[in-house]
């Protein structure tokens, strides 16, 4: 094969999204994905979820660590592991918006500072988005 055509096909390949469900391999949905971390709140066993869904017990298991399925929207904050929750990253965005360090705004958060500037150059927690208008604050 071409180089040329091999450089095209890597970055086509690059460009596509196969997450979750629009994997060839999926054997659950985003829908699946969102009645399995209920179910897993309730405090279901994992085995006999995944028995409900036909999936072994570690594609249940990194769904609640939030190692699997993490474009769904819920699966990181399920994680008992995760010291971040949706709200936080959204402040977090807005607080670098308005000039505050990466070092600073970690301390805050008990993050490494490398993990603030992920969140702030998009590279982890994509799927949290800044609301259109922001509300100014109100002192109170």
């Amino acid at each position: 094969m071409p180089e040329e055509t091999r450089k095209k096909l890597s970055e086509a390949h690059k460009k596509r999204d196969n997450r979750g469900s629009r994997s060839t391999n999926a054997k659950l949905t985003e829908t699946k994905v969102e009645d399995i971390l209920a179910r897993i709140l309730k405090g279901e066993l994992q085995e006999d979820i995944a028995k409900a869904y036909g999936v072994s017990v570690s594609a249940i298991a990194g769904i609640n660590q939030g190692l699997t399925w993490t474009h769904v929207p819920g699966v990181r904050s399920s994680s008992p592991r995760t010291k971040l929750t949706d709200d936080d990253i959204v402040q977090i965005l807005l607080r670098f918006r308005k000039g505050e360090t990466g070092t600073v705004i970690a301390k805050d958060y008990g993050i490494n500072h490398c993990t603030a500037y992920q969140i702030k150059n998009r590279k982890s927690w994509t799927h949290v988005t800044l609301p259109d208008r922001i509300e100014p604050e109100v002192a109170i």
